[in-house]
């Protein structure tokens, strides 16, 4: 280390941990001089030392010992050891306050051994390598302080001043090539090279004045670049249609080559050579994306050999005919694609490998997790890395899987794909969500949405929580313990998320209860089994029949919004896990023949529908069925149960959905075939019509029951405003009190009022509801449906099912038909039907078909059936 020099004395700054020098400038600018300064010093040699002086000394001899014992300690290779509330006292909202900054940079202080180059003996950075860590990944979020004010804002503002008005000119082409040009234009970029590095913060708070230093990049380029011309017959060799074939692929490769500069992300070699490079544009289409080359062979297969592409035999098989030519690449059969020669054109087909790895149930999902399940291998990693391609986006944070045309992708069918990728905390929580609407905000608009959305008060509900959850799962590394912690990685990503702690912050106050897992109507949880049964029922070649079709349709009509087209109405980002499991529920909603949709939608009228969805043409063919299939695949959605998101009567319109009514034909019905409720209902829908005295004495009150239980919504918590087809029809509850005459139609609303509000919004109410019956829900010997009174357990639908809420692990025993027809699941929903079809008759209203009288035993057994 070099002396100071004679005018010089050194100190420590015990804030800043770093030393400082105090020259002759500092005293004399205090007006001291040397003279003053030597007289001082006899003068004190001569002072007879008293007690206190030497106290004084004592004590200052005690703390620089003290001072000096620590810094050794730090300094010298003592042990350091990371504080356990390090990441809270160096988190992004800590940091973002002077206090908490300097509080950091004080705990941060005892690792600067770690700094200290490996082979200098005051390093401790392989000793304590693993200290070193901790402090290192949480620690490096003080170098965020780009600003200099002591803290960590969300946006620090690095200032860019104005360009030089002449950067244009100084940084040409033709003045870089003298010695003398490039330092004038070097000098003349200093004050904006922030623009061009990696610290967003620096262009997002300097748009404009980074952008007057666009010149600059110039200067980033190692060599001038130029190219020849390109081959007259490029295109041709280029086209998509050879590149099946490895030898014209690499013809295209090799005529490219000497203009590959021109496909760089750096636009320079384009800059010096644009009418050369434009020559060269057939080449794109070997590092295209489908969207900029959606018929480029490796485009072609990025989006039929996907996992959400292969879900049916016919998909399957797109997959196998385009994958075909190159399958040699993976099983050596063919010297024809000897890796080693033609690595580049097996590379195009590279996800065609997931077909090694699927079986007859066409679970494409689970072919990616066998395809990677072995890693340690160069064979085993090269496979994953092959059946992993069409996820690139997923994981690579530079890409966006809508600008790349990915957009049938299923992010979620890639967890497994993490172990790919070095900064990969946790592939559950880096897979970006389904692309479907977004596009990413800017960091200031993310944290205003995160401080609303993210609140105390909002994330105690389910849906609160999840909405919360849905902005920050991506990002919740930030604030995960020990190696799982990406702050080091994403430090800056991690200081506009700062407000996502909140949800893995313990709740030290009990007084709210836990909110329950996502348990509503739209999305109940699916067991092991269910895949089983969704595969075979909604298997391909099933649905092109009336009876096929409603048995996929029934087990599927709550999850269309998984597969909407319509951004708004699209649900997949929030129910990511159950989207793919319904995933061949999509099949219902692709038409099977483009032709007959091939109208634009104005031009399909009611007439059309109802001709192409006549019931006798689709009874009497196949292709009428598909007909109207495709026709009405968009608008299914209008048939789902009302109240859900799937339902699709309020973003589509009322009168669009009308115009689909024949769409029901498609679908077999037992009772009430599905329905879009009209805006203006006949006037013999009233319930006055129906309730009224001399209706009953002369009809019985059967149809008074039946529109009473129809309309209930109307006796909800909030009154009328609850019926979702008030909107349409203001007399849609008119004569309500009329319904309050039966018992089980008002205790019916009460119950189901309750499952509606504590779905809306869950409450202490609905936690003590479900804690006190929890017993509903128990299996075996501990269940209480059969003890308790009659309904009392029916509310229980809406409660947390298969996790610890209630102190004990709760499972349902489905095999129990009362416990089926109490709960909402689809499992149970299945079960309860299974258990009630048989005895339908016992509450037909039918006379020739009721069959009461006869098997009155049975029927009464069965009566909890009345009312599913």
């Amino acid at each position: 280390m070099p002396r100071k020099s004679a005018n010089e004395s050194a100190r420590y700054d015990p804030v800043t941990m770093s030393s400082t020098t105090i020259n002759d400038q500092d005293t004399q600018e205090s007006g001291i001089t040397d003279e003053e300064s030597d007289r001082l010093v006899r003068d004190d040699v001569r002072q007879p030392r008293t007690d206190t002086d030497r106290m004084r000394i004592v004590i200052g001899v005690l703390s620089v010992c003290a001072m000096v014992g620590i810094i050794l300690g730090i300094s010298l290779g003592g042990r350091i050891e990371p504080p356990d509330d390090l990441l809270v006292t160096c988190s992004p909202n800590a940091v973002s306050t002077k206090e908490g900054f300097s509080k950091c940079k004080l705990v941060c202080a005892q690792a600067e051994c770690c700094n200290v180059p490996k082979d200098h003996p005051e390093s401790c950075a392989t000793e304590q390598a693993d200290a070193c860590e901790a402090f290192d990944s949480v620690c490096t979020i003080l170098s965020f302080d780009y600003d200099g004010d002591g803290k960590v804002d969300v946006l620090e503002h690095v200032h860019v001043p104005p360009a030089d008005l002449l950067i244009n000119e100084l940084c040409q082409w033709d003045r870089l090539q003298t010695e003398e040009g490039y330092k004038v234009c070097e000098a003349a970029c200093k004050p904006g090279n922030c623009c061009s590095d990696d610290i967003d913060t620096c262009t997002v708070t300097n748009p404009d004045a980074c952008k007057e230093y666009a010149a600059c990049q110039i200067l980033h380029v190692q060599h001038i670049m130029t190219i020849p011309p390109a081959d007259p017959q490029l295109e041709d060799l280029c086209a998509p249609e050879v590149f099946d074939d490895h030898v014209e692929y690499n013809k295209c490769k090799e005529a490219c080559t000497p203009a590959s500069c021109c496909l760089e992300p750096d636009d320079v070699c384009k800059v010096q050579n644009p009418e050369l490079c434009s020559g060269y544009d057939a080449c794109g289409i070997l590092h295209g994306t489908p969207k900029s080359h959606p018929l480029s062979v490796e485009s072609q297969v990025l989006t039929k050999c996907n996992t959400a592409a292969l879900s049916s035999a016919k998909e399957v098989g797109e997959c196998e005919n385009l994958c075909e030519p190159a399958m040699c690449c993976f099983n050596g059969s063919s010297d024809a694609c000897d890796k080693t020669e033609h690595d580049d054109w097996c590379d195009q087909y590279a996800a065609c490998q997931t077909l090694e790895f699927m079986d007859n149930k066409m679970d494409a999902k689970a072919a990616v997790q066998d395809a990677c399940s072995d890693t340690s291998s160069p064979s085993g990693l090269e496979t994953c890395t092959n059946v992993c391609a069409p996820a690139i986006c997923c994981f690579d944070d530079t890409q966006n899987c809508i600008e790349n045309g990915m957009n049938n992708l299923r992010c979620s069918h890639y967890e497994v794909c993490g172990v790919l990728y070095e900064n990969d905390k946790d592939p559950n929580t880096s897979v970006k969500p389904n692309p479907v609407d977004t596009e990413m905000a800017s960091p200031l608009n993310m944290v205003e949405e995160i401080a609303a959305v993210c609140t105390e008060e909002l994330i105690v509900t389910p849906d609160g929580r999840e909405e919360c959850m849905n902005l920050c799962e991506d990002n919740l590394c930030c604030f995960a313990p020990g190696s799982q912690n990406c702050l080091k990685d994403h430090g800056e990503t991690c200081v506009v998320y700062a407000g996502c702690s909140i949800l893995t912050e313990e709740e030290e106050d009990n007084s709210s209860p836990p909110p329950p897992p996502s348990n509503n109507n739209d999305f109940p949880d699916v067991p092991s089994s269910f895949h089983n049964q969704i595969s075979e029922r909604c298997l391909e070649t099933k649905l092109n029949t009336q009876e096929g079709f409603t048995q996929c349709y029934d087990i599927c009509k709550r999850h269309f919004c998984c597969f909407s087209t319509d951004p708004l109405a699209n649900c997949y980002n929030d129910h990511t896990t159950e989207c793919d499991d319904f995933m061949l529920c999509s099949q219902l909603i692709t038409p099977v023949q483009e032709t007959v949709v091939s109208k634009n939608a104005e031009e399909i009228t009611k007439q059309i529908v109802d001709g192409v969805c006549d019931a006798t043409s689709i009874q009497s063919s196949t292709e009428g069925f598909e007909n109207c299939r495709s026709m009405c695949a968009d608008h299914l959605c209008c048939f789902s149960p009302g109240g859900m998101k799937s339902n699709c009567i309020e973003s589509k319109g009322v009168s669009e959905c009308l115009k689909y009514k024949s769409c029901s034909n498609l679908i077999v019905v037992e009772e009430e075939p599905p329905v879009v409720y009209e805006p203006n209902p006949n006037p013999e829908n009233k319930i006055p019509d129906f309730c009224g005295d001399d209706y009953v004495n002369v009809h019985g009150d059967q149809n008074c029951r039946s529109i009473c239980k129809e309309r209930q919504c109307c006796l909800y918590e909030g009154g009328e405003g609850n019926c979702i087809f008030t909107n349409y029809n203001h007399k849609w509850c008119e004569g309500l009190e009329l319904c309050l005459n039966y018992d089980d139609v008002k205790l019916d609303a009460e119950i189901n009022s309750r499952i509606y509000s504590c779905n809306v919004q869950w409450s202490d109410q609905c936690d003590a509801i479900c804690k006190e019956r929890s017993c509903c829900l128990q299996d075996g010997d501990d269940n209480c449906i059969h003890s308790a009174e009659p309904r009392w357990c029916d509310v229980t639908s809406m409660c947390p099912i298969s996790f610890s809420y209630y102190g004990s692990s709760i499972t349902a025993n489905l095999d129990d038909p009362i416990v089926a027809c109490s709960l909402e699941t689809e499992e149970a929903v299945q079960k309860c039907y299974e258990f009630c079809y048989p005895y339908q008759c016992c509450f037909s209203e039918n006379e020739n078909e009721n069959c009461y009288i006869d098997q009155q035993e049975e029927c009464n057994k069965f009566e909890f059936c009345d009312s599913r």
